[in-house]
């Protein structure tokens, strides 16, 4: 796999989750803001998958 492929490869995969991520997060009933663990954690992931993407745009831009 060539370098590109290889960065388009890690983008879709992270972009794909994010999308789950974000759907999920879409169908949770209404939390108790600050008090529900589970959806904390689908924020704080969805934030570090953004995150990388970014990284990854940046560093794929060198």
């Amino acid at each position: 796999m060539s370098k590109p492929e290889t960065w388009r490869a890690v983008q879709v995969r992270l972009e794909a989750r994010r999308a789950a991520i974000n759907e999920e997060i879409s169908a949770y009933p209404a939390p108790v803001t600050g008090c529900d663990a589970q959806f904390n954690h689908l924020l704080d992931e969805r934030r570090g998958i953004n995150l990388e993407l970014k990284r990854l745009d940046e560093a794929h831009k060198r």
